[in-house]
């Protein structure tokens, strides 16, 4: 789960794979705009219209396989990404919550956190216990780099 600074979006998560973006109404009043799927899909996870609880779900993402794992929100660069067990890292748009790019593991493995940076150049990188290994992408896919961590069991052979 990740919120922004401002409360104004928060990301959630499941062991299924599943990716629940939740927009605050007490911000955003272009909830009221949303179109029926969207209201309905709301209705599926129990909320209600004219409750206390400020939060609406804006989107339903179904793009991984496996568990979800980290979500990390930049919101500099407008966008998000999510990890999961399945291998991948997905990037979106923050505001429209669209898909912008997929990222793998080279092996596929389990992918345990993600996070994403701008300086020096804008960059999404992911950590996988199997291998012990970060990997880091520029956002436009370029692979950048592969960096053991420290004290892997490779390193202490």
């Amino acid at each position: 789960m990740a919120c922004d600074l401002k409360e104004m979006v928060l990301i959630t998560g499941s062991k299924s794979g599943e990716v629940l973006v939740w927009k605050n109404v007490n911000f955003d009043n272009s909830w009221e705009a949303l179109n029926n799927s969207s209201a309905s899909i709301g209705n599926k996870y129990g909320q209600q219209a004219g409750t206390s609880n400020p939060w609406v779900l804006y989107r339903e993402i179904c793009d991984h396989e496996k568990m979800i794992s980290s979500i990390f929100i930049s919101e500099p660069m407008c966008m998000f990404a999510t990890s999961s067990h399945d291998g991948s890292v997905n990037l979106y748009n923050l505001h429209k919550a669209k898909l912008l790019r997929t990222f793998k593991h080279t092996t596929l493995a389990p992918i345990y956190s993600v996070v994403l940076a701008q300086n020096p150049l804008a960059t999404c990188a992911f950590f996988s216990r199997e291998d012990h290994l970060w990997t880091a992408f520029s956002i436009n896919g370029k692979l950048l780099t592969d960096i053991k961590s420290a004290g892997s069991p490779q390193e202490q052979a």
